[in-house]
């Protein structure tokens, strides 16, 4: 017997038991619907969950910095830290103290000197500078505003009623180096005022608000390069802001990094660029490594979700196995004149599998379609608001189905399908012939 007539054969079967068949595929549905909507919501939260970690910066980066003040990175040691073979690139970050005022706020933060590759990736309202602008720019983080200062009261912004107020990065801010030859005084409100030279550097961009919190948020930024011009001009024979002595006391020669970013080759050069740094004696973080235990965690929570979904798919396997077994009993006659008419047990075997399974496929066909639309709805609905409220991004999809998990759902219905029509089909099979025409 050829498949088309077994296949044939098989849905004019089913096409006999309409109501049954309807309900049995209904239960198959059911269980695979819960077990690709459990799948899918693990996914969802577990791309949530790297997008937010992105957030701080690529995944393949390597924060290493100084834990003494005698230990610093030079250019040369930049050029060598590049040259090894798990690294890609490395960006040295160039750091002083400033202090921005505008009326009665003032604020100090460290303004850092970015790459232009760098300077790229943060998203403000304005535009970014770069190595190529006639003069130093400055990008300023949102959370910056947050921490000001009223000098009048010596209130931080963050701790005022009126969160109105505040220093307008759209008009004239002035900044101070905060160096050695700095002049403090207090003024009557008890805080601290700085009267050393002011300068006005434009405020070419600012992060908004609704961009969450990221590496950028507490800080002020702007070329490395420019940065590192304008201090040497600026400090010529004197001691550069923030940037070590020899033993004596004097300037070094040449400027200095407190931090490098070393961009690793792969994912997997990660933990062995953070390992090298720390056996050199520096500080080394990489975001990778807590996303991995973190995707562990929601690895097992994808499993306890699916696990949780298989059984609906198990109670549905079980209402194929009661459809098929129902089935043998209603056509034993059937299946006696098969065999008489030598049939052979292979094909009669067939047929009843190729019921179960097409019950399973229906009904993982069907799953996939309500988790479609099911998980369309919830990413267009529920999506943006949690993605916002819960992990500070801008969009998120709750629910994520994957072509290989709507492939593998379908296949794994039919499989669930044709295991519970086997021990029928079994069953069917071991009926005797004579037995089988005599039964009424």
């Amino acid at each position: 017997m050829r498949f088309l007539d077994i296949l044939d054969l098989s849905l004019g079967n089913l096409k006999r038991r309409k109501f049954r068949t309807f309900l049995t595929v209904l239960g198959v549905i059911i269980g695979s619907t819960s077990v690709i909507l459990m799948v899918a919501l693990g996914l969802g939260l577990k791309d949530s969950i790297r997008k937010e970690f992105e957030q701080f910066g690529s995944m393949k980066d390597v924060q290493v910095s100084s834990n003494s003040s005698e230990r610093y990175f030079t250019e040369d040691m930049i050029a060598e830290y590049e040259s090894l073979d798990m690294v890609d690139s490395v960006s040295a970050h160039l750091s002083t103290t400033i202090v921005l005022s505008q009326g009665k706020w003032q604020v100090m933060m460290e303004l850092t000197g970015l790459s232009d590759e760098e300077l790229e990736n943060i998203r403000v309202d304005g535009r970014v500078t770069s190595a190529n602008a006639d003069e130093m720019e400055l990008i300023i983080g949102n959370e910056v505003n947050e921490v000001a200062m009223d000098i009048t009261t010596g209130v931080y912004r963050y701790e005022s009623d009126k969160k109105e107020d505040g220093i307008d990065f759209t008009d004239t801010v002035y900044t101070q180096f905060y160096d050695e030859d700095s002049e403090i005084d207090r003024n009557a409100a008890g805080v601290y005022v700085f009267k050393n030279k002011k300068n006005t550097f434009p405020v070419v961009g600012v992060m908004p608000v609704e961009a969450g919190y990221t590496q950028y948020s507490y800080g002020i930024y702007t070329s490395n390069e420019i940065l590192k011009d304008y201090l040497k001009k600026a400090y010529k024979g004197r001691l550069i802001p923030d940037q070590p002595t020899d033993k004596n006391g004097n300037p070094l020669k040449e400027l200095v990094y407190s931090s490098i970013v070393v961009h690793a080759r792969s994912l997997e050069d990660v933990d062995a660029v953070t390992a090298y740094f720390q056996d050199l004696g520096y500080s080394a973080y990489a975001m990778a490594s807590d996303f991995k235990e973190t995707e562990k965690v929601f690895g097992i929570v994808q499993i306890i979700l699916g696990a949780i979904g298989a059984i609906a798919l198990l109670v549905a396997a079980i209402g194929i196995a009661n459809t098929m077994t129902m089935s043998t009993y209603e056509r034993t006659k059937e299946i006696g004149v098969m065999k008489v008419l030598g049939c052979s047990l292979k094909n009669i075997r067939s047929i009843f599998l190729t019921e179960a399974a097409f019950i399973g496929f229906m009904g993982g066909l069907g799953g996939v379609i309500i988790s479609g639309l099911i998980a369309f709805i919830a990413n267009s609905i529920v999506g943006p608001e949690l993605a916002f409220n819960m992990f500070g991004i801008d969009e998120m999809s709750l629910m994520i189905m994957p072509l290989w998990l709507v492939i593998g759902a379908v296949g794994f219905a039919t499989l669930v399908g044709t295991l519970a029509g086997f021990f029928p089909a079994q069953r069917a099979m071991r009926l005797s012939p004579l037995a089988a025409i005599r039964n009424e």
